[in-house]
């Protein structure tokens, strides 16, 4: 899809690795760097304490973005939840702000329409509680995506047809899933706290990433066909295999 709009010398710089992001040396792999752009689409408290403990502290060392996928805007939100979920009788009436006759968020029972709300944003994985929490233990902002295209973008007709011509309706909306977080040296805190991330042993991580797994997609209750499709590849690819 990316492919079209870039040069072959913009994808030669790219370096795609698939591996444990928790086996991963940050530090090693922004050696040299002076930007970076981090995107976060990974589920689970292990993979919360590592990026705010290990990647954060580096990205804060140089010019950066965080980007954290699963986080929505919710009072811009509701034509896309609305084409999600239409006319679905067991799903929420009220909206997403709703309960939908049900109790609050554990952390353990994520679906499309169950979402946490804090900071003015909506989240359904822990790694959004994570980010929060440290955001607002160090009185820094956690900004929603979709705000800043709409103030950059969607408030100049003329910056959003050329968007519109440069990338098309495809490419191109004000809706988004992401929330953002840079911070400027000049506005750095004299202290920043970091939580100390402690590695799981391997049954733990095994243990899960299948529970992850498990949640994402659900039907009912119940794991629907994608994602029982995508945990036996997994499985098939030894994914849920322990590692010494």
């Amino acid at each position: 899809m990316i492919r079209p709009l870039v040069s072959a010398q913009w994808l030669g710089k790219l370096d795609a690795r698939v591996m444990d992001v928790l086996e991963l040396d940050v530090e090693a792999a922004l050696r040299g760097k002076r930007r970076v752009f981090f995107l976060l689409d990974a589920h689970g408290w292990d993979v919360a304490e590592y990026v705010v403990g290990v990647v954060v502290p580096e990205l804060f060392k140089r010019e950066h973005v965080l980007f954290m996928h699963d986080v929505v805007l919710p009072t811009h939100y509701a034509a896309v939840y609305a084409k999600y979920f239409p006319h679905d009788p067991t799903r929420p009436t009220d909206g997403m702000e709703g309960y939908g006759g049900r109790g609050i968020w554990r952390g353990s029972e994520e679906t499309w329409d169950r979402f946490l709300f804090l900071n003015g944003l909506a989240g359904r994985y822990p790694e959004f509680v994570a980010l929060v929490d440290f955001v607002n233990r160090n009185g820094l902002t956690l900004h929603a995506l979709e705000a800043s295209v709409r103030q950059a973008i969607e408030d100049y007709p003329e910056r959003r047809e050329e968007m519109q011509r440069l990338l098309g309706d495809r490419m191109y909306a004000p809706f988004s899933a992401f929330a953002w977080l840079s911070l400027d040296p000049l506005d750095r805190p004299t202290q920043l706290r970091f939580p100390t991330f402690r590695r799981p042993g391997s049954s733990a991580r095994v243990a899960e990433e299948l529970r992850d797994d498990l949640r994402r997609n659900r039907i009912a209750g119940t794991p629907s066909p994608l994602t029982l499709a995508r945990i036996i590849a997994k499985a098939m690819l030894g994914r849920y295999t322990e590692r010494a």
